[in-house]
């Protein structure tokens, strides 16, 4: 679907389509309702036009844009968002994915984790602090919604660059597979913008400009790329130029050079690239990864593009196409390949074991490590399909009904102790994991499924980790595909729902982690029958979900939750902090409810009392008030809904403040014999305390009837 991005006060958007003349603005503006057309120019076409592939579906947009815009900030700031929620019927809340949110864990937009959705026609406002640096990015976290649109980047500038001068110029792309359908409606068919097969019938539809990045020769830029995808890892390199990967997740890395990066659905990564070739168009590849299943390719990798344009040429040029061709002189380096390579490709992986952090973000974020001090935890997690359906130890897992940071006592939530989850029989719970405040915690992640050969992007939310080892598992040199899992785990029951180290003494530590300089990432992808071991200090209390970041896995329960320190180390949410959670009532309390409500309106009706009484109180403080007629009755403080005041401020102090339907004339305890000796002096001499009689027998509220 095509729309005119123009944002109104009323959010309303004009559809583009084509006729005779070329592409026009569609819009039903006669009393009639006939449709009016207005010609989009060129550069209304590629600056304020939403093209998506140029095909009707259901999408979401943020401030009319899809991806949304793009946030700026500097490390340390204090973040102010405020999200309005003008959808007709769904709920949303929104991830800062990333972002540490060490004292705001109510902040990370895990929805039914940390808060309630956002529900039609509330305004939420996030508050945090940018942390850490790097390139980060938000989306939805209800369902699917962030694949339908409802994402962007969230980028988080150094205070003082340490290289002012290394680069000229930067560039934030937000990259996805695009579904035909919206990605509620489908879990395959990811046939997405501008791809392309052997088929040329999903050939990309050749009026829709590509994205175009401007450089000027001889200079140097930054690359950011984020993958908000839903299901596929992208394999993205320049035509005929050398690139250099500098971050992961946000975290810098040592320069590390190749021809071409893979990242999965969740990552992102900045690449650095010197315009040193003859001025022109070059083209920016983005090509799907295949899937693999026990009897070979299950999906073909399809291809989209970018133009790399050089300043002073024309845009609309064809790009020069520049293939690279991997020799055995001259091999191709991939960093982050998921896959083994064929070995005729003359093709060489980069693997994230090989990459190293940069020594100032060591510094900020030291590898963890036990000591004396301080307990090692290690986690054995396995993602996998259970009886058909994606889950993390055997258990698919269960938003509770209520956001467990606002409700820490567990309300709400499905207990994994039921006796379908003792079994190997289908387990849906909210699987929680303990996690000892202050320990070194090492997760051991792997994926030994059987069937679909598929990798697994794994985001933790509420920390950065250390990946301080891969496995692989064994590859055919001839084709490249995994044919057997990696023998250092061995599995303790048939769906491997438990595991421990094939080598015993591996539990005294496992040999070759990479403690001194390992890269830093918030996803990490688990290679198809290998593992992935990361670790991290458990110094940020609260609930932190952790999941697969595939769109039909997160969604159908491949997560859990890391439940960090207890309760009581857990900070609490501010005031007036939205709550939510199931509700239910016996027959008994309705039908009180309905008979006191009944006494109250006869109360009111006889002139009695004029203020809200809702229920009887155990030990009532009576006030009398006068309605604006001089009318006289009475109330019981206790029963205000802005709560009881504390009763010697309550009569020097507040006595001649406005109740909710007159004015305070006097207070009685239920101790009071006279009204004499329920009023203090000060209160005497107020002119609105005047002395009353005490209620009287037969008054529907009077103490001696309660």
């Amino acid at each position: 679907m095509m729309w005119y991005n123009k944002t109104s006060e009323e959010t309303e958007y004009q559809p583009i389509v084509q006729d005779s003349t070329g592409f026009v603005k569609r819009r039903s503006t006669t009393k009639d309702c006939k449709e009016t057309h207005t010609v989009v120019t060129l550069s209304e076409f590629k600056e304020l036009v939403s093209t998506a592939d140029g095909d009707y579906r259901m999408v979401y947009a943020i401030n009319g844009q899809i991806p949304g815009p793009e946030i700026v900030v500097t490390e340390g700031d204090m973040v102010s968002v405020r999200v309005h929620n003008r959808l007709k019927t769904e709920g949303v809340a929104f991830h800062w994915h990333g972002i540490l949110q060490r004292g705001t864990p109510w902040m990370d937009g895990a929805s039914m984790i940390s808060q309630c959705p956002i529900m039609p026609g509330q305004v939420f406002e996030y508050r945090f602090i940018a942390e850490p640096v790097g390139t980060h990015w938000y989306h939805a976290h209800t369902g699917t919604m962030r694949n339908d649109g409802l994402s962007g980047a969230f980028i988080v500038l150094p205070k003082q660059p340490l290289s002012p001068q290394q680069y000229h110029g930067e560039f934030f792309a937000v990259i996805q597979d695009w579904t035909k359908r919206s990605a509620a409606e489908t879990t395959e068919a990811y046939r997405g913008r501008r791809y392309t097969d052997e088929n040329s019938i999903n050939s990309e539809k050749v009026y829709i400009p590509l994205e175009t990045f401007t450089v000027q020769p001889m200079k140097t830029y930054r690359f950011s790329f984020i993958n908000a995808g839903f299901a596929h890892p992208f394999h993205i390199s320049f035509e005929n130029h050398d690139i250099s990967v500098v971050a992961l997740d946000g975290s810098d890395v040592e320069d590390q050079k190749c021809d071409a990066v893979v990242i999965s659905p969740g990552e992102s990564v900045d690449i650095k690239l010197t315009a040193n070739r003859p001025p022109n168009n070059y083209n920016i590849l983005f090509k799907t990864m295949p899937m693999y299943s026990f009897q070979g390719i299950f999906q073909k990798p399809r291809l989209t593009r970018a133009v790399l344009n050089y300043e002073g040429v024309n845009q609309l040029i064809i790009p020069l196409s520049v293939p690279r061709f991997c020799t055995v002189t001259n091999p191709c380096h991939v960093l982050n390949s998921l896959y083994g390579e064929p070995f005729e490709r003359n093709v060489q992986n980069v693997h994230i074991n090989d990459i190293r952090s940069s020594a100032e973000v060591l510094t900020r974020f030291p590898v963890p490590v036990k000591t004396d001090k301080t307990k090692l935890q290690e986690i054995f997690l396995h993602f996998h399909s259970h009886n058909g359906h994606p889950a993390i130890n055997g258990k698919r897992f269960v938003y509770p009904s209520s956001a467990l940071q606002s409700n820490p006592n567990n309300q709400g939530t499905t207990s994994c102790m039921q006796q379908s989850c003792q079994g190997a029989g289908s387990c849906r719970c909210t699987h929680t994991v303990k996690l000892g405040l202050n320990n070194v915690v090492q997760l051991v992640l792997f994926s030994f499924s059987k069937g679909l050969k598929e990798t697994h992007p794994v985001h933790l939310h509420g920390h950065q980790f250390h990946v301080v080892k891969v496995g692989y598992p064994k590859y055919d040199v001839a084709t490249g595909i995994a044919i057997t899992p990696n023998q250092d785990i061995q599995c303790l029951d048939d769906h491997c729902t438990k595991a421990t180290w094939t080598v015993p003494s591996w539990h005294n530590g496992v040999p070759d982690l990479n403690l001194e300089n390992p890269p830093i990432k918030d996803t990490v992808t688990i290679p198809w029958g290998g593992y992935v071991i990361v670790r991290f200090f458990a110094n940020n209390p609260g609930f932190w979900l952790l999941h697969s970041h595939l769109g039909y896995h997160q969604s159908q329960g491949m997560a859990l939750v890391l439940q960090e320190g207890d309760t009581e180390d857990i900070v609490h949410t501010p005031p007036n902090f939205p709550t939510c959670g199931s509700f239910q009532i016996t027959k008994e309390q309705i039908e009180k409810v309905i008979s006191d409500h009944e006494k109250i309106l006869k109360a009111r009706e006889a002139g009695k009392v004029f203020g809200p009484q809702l229920q009887s109180s155990e030990n009532p403080l009576w006030v009398a008030i006068k309605d604006r007629e001089g009318n006289q009755g009475f109330e019981d403080i206790n029963l205000w809904p802005w709560g009881r005041p504390d009763l010697d401020d309550f009569v020097s102090e507040t006595i001649d403040k406005k109740s909710s339907t007159g004015l305070i004339t006097a207070i009685y305890d239920d101790k009071s014999k006279t009204s004499e000796n329920s009023l203090t002096s000060d209160a005497h001499d107020h002119p609105n305390a005047t002395k009353s009689p005490r209620p009287e027998k037969n008054d529907p509220f009077s103490l001696d009837d309660r």
